[in-house]
């Protein structure tokens, strides 16, 4: 036992100050309200006691209590105070948690560095320590968690690995429980269905039976978004009434929000719109009394599309109004002239004490301002209305789209030709590009242009899907930088790229066991940028010239990279079939 004055002698722990530490250590992510107060009861006596670091292990519980009431600062000031003299006199559990409470407000405010470099830190003063494996687990675990936030899912496995086959069950069950349900989300999202849901299932079972309220109920919500995947709604509703019914029994409402919108989402799978909308009003007053902005703006959007599906245009488009209203909000989009007004208020009141004149000039100021302010709110409503209603133009030319290749589909059944029945396919690839392209502008914030690099691994991925299946072979080896392109080079771009891909699927694969498909985006010069696109199949002979074949797609290629007052040509020193295409944005 370390004393916070080495060279006083020793004290006795009091039993019940041990009990208490105990206590913490086995609850405090079980029954938070219980381990506040036994923390709060463990800081008095250690006060009584002269015992301060004591005291330090107890406050970092005491944090972590406020963290998950959603009070950062106070826990962060907790957490600073208390964690060098944790560090100091080895009490490393409680060090391991403080740098979790500390390391996950960061990440929560997009600090992304700070918070890693936090957990190194910790890593190497632990270390130094020597017996440290709890502690240490602790850490493995938060990286286990950020890096599948950040989608670095081998990593983010590597970590949660890490804690599972170290971790004490005995002293930390809470630590058992999330990194089996870590792991199990890793699995998940790797593909390995089967497996994920047998994890998810003992997650399950473990966290009851430690009392693990929260995985108990992530795991039941994971178990219902399988059962959504192999479409039994039955089983998905029972799962995920389960994580609602414990979220809503434990008060957890920014979690118990995403039960009721997963709960949405099996109500319009099975065409239960009416419950849809009762389930969405509910989780409104959640989001709108515990201020949750972005999930009331999600909520919104949600909301107008379940109108929609039920031809009440009318609600539908006051839902979406409200949601890009939000969406402006959060951004920071809308001026905020507070501020300014309060200022000048309080100039206008001074000027008064001094002057009748100053007085009527600064009235006047006043007056002018304000009018001002309502000119300005009015151009930004128009602008964010206008915005609504491109954003709704957009969506209903995604949707016309996407009928007229429905009816090409529908037609296609008819033809027995299988010639007309290709050229019926190659129409309906070329439409979805486009209507790929209008999905993707109104659902951002940027009406202008669409990030080409997301939309080029949408339609890489689905076209190799629709040609090949979900268990081919091809691979796909992209250089593409974050490039943002208007409509008017996105479509013909688009356009461009989804003839060259298909006629790779159809013609430079058949006879390969491992596809390989390359595709790169670079800027040339300040206007200039540079597509290179090949293949590694079989190719077109050199003989022959693809301006002079008598076929639509490659025609279709020549023209859009005029369109795009560009270039193309073959690059003959590859094998297979390689284009190289100068090209510009087009105003």
């Amino acid at each position: 036992m370390h004393d916070e004055n080495p060279s006083s002698p020793k004290k006795t722990l009091p039993s019940r100050l041990k009990e208490v530490i105990d206590f913490c250590r086995r609850n405090y992510n079980i029954s938070h309200q219980k381990t506040f107060d036994s923390a709060q009861e463990g800081i008095k006596i250690s006060l009584q006691e002269g015992m301060l670091i004591q005291q330090h292990q107890l406050e970092i519980y005491k944090a972590f209590y406020l963290w998950h009431q959603n009070k950062p600062s106070e826990a962060q000031s907790i957490v600073y105070a208390s964690s060098p003299i944790l560090l100091e006199h080895k009490k490393d559990i409680e060090y391991s948690l403080s740098i979790i409470i500390k390391s996950l407000i960061d990440w929560a405010k997009g600090n992304v560095e700070i918070a890693f470099n936090t957990i190194n830190q910790a890593f190497d003063d632990l270390q130094k320590q020597g017996d440290s494996k709890v502690a240490i687990n602790r850490l493995h675990w938060v990286l286990g968690v950020f890096y599948f936030d950040l989608n670095e899912i081998e990593k983010s496995y590597h970590h949660y690995k890490a804690c599972f086959d170290n971790v004490e069950h005995d002293i930390d069950p809470s630590l058992v429980a999330y990194t089996n349900i870590g792991l199990a989300t890793v699995l998940h999202k790797k593909g390995l269905n089967e497996k994920a849901y047998n994890s998810f299932k003992d997650t399950l079972k473990y966290s009851r039976e430690q009392g693990v309220w929260m995985v108990e109920a992530r795991a039941c919500h994971e178990l219902g978004m399988i059962y959504i995947q192999k479409k039994s709604y039955s089983k998905a509703s029972e799962f995920v009434q389960l994580s609602y019914d414990i979220r809503l029994s434990n008060k957890a409402m920014p979690s118990l929000v995403s039960s009721i919108l997963t709960l949405v989402e099996i109500d319009v799978l099975t065409h239960n719109n009416a419950a849809a909308i009762l389930k969405l009003k509910e989780a409104l007053e959640i989001t709108q009394s515990k201020k949750l902005r972005p999930k009331e703006s999600k909520i919104y959007l949600l909301l107008s599309n379940v109108y929609e599906k039920r031809l009440a245009y009318e609600e539908a488009f006051k839902a979406l109004k409200k949601h890009h209203l939000l969406e402006k909000e959060l951004k920071n989009i809308r001026p905020n002239h507070k501020k300014n007004y309060l200022e000048l208020n309080y100039k206008a009141q001074k000027a008064e004490k001094e002057s009748a004149y100053q007085k009527s000039i600064n009235a006047d100021l006043i007056k002018a301002n304000r009018l001002i302010q309502d000119q300005k709110n009015r151009i930004s409503e128009k602008n964010i209305e206008k915005e609504t209603l491109l954003k709704e133009i957009h969506h209903r030319v995604k949707n016309n789209l996407q009928i007229i290749t429905s009816l090409l589909s529908l037609q296609s059944l008819n033809i027995k030709n299988n010639a007309i029945k290709e050229l019926f396919s190659n129409s309906q690839h070329r439409i979805n590009s486009m209507a790929l392209i209008h999905e993707m502008l109104y659902q951002t914030n940027n009406l202008a242009e669409i990030n080409f690099q997301d939309y080029l691994i949408q339609l890489i991925d689905s076209l190799i899907s629709s040609f090949k299946g979900d268990k081919n072979t091809i691979k796909i080896i992209t250089d593409i930088p974050v490039i943002f392109l208007n409509i008017d080079t996105a479509i013909p771009l688009g356009l461009l790229i989804n003839e060259i891909v298909t006629n790779a699927l159809k013609h430079a694969f058949n006879n390969h066991k491992e596809g390989k498909f390359w595709l790169s985006i670079k800027n040339h010069d300040p206007i200039n940028y540079i597509l290179e696109i090949g293949d590694n199949g079989p190719g077109i002979p050199d003989s022959i010239n693809i301006k002079n074949l008598n076929s639509l797609g490659l025609k279709l290629i020549e023209r859009l990279s005029k369109q795009l007052n560009g270039s193309i040509q073959r690059n003959m020193n590859k094998q297979g079939t390689h284009y190289i295409i100068l090209f510009q944005q087009v105003y």
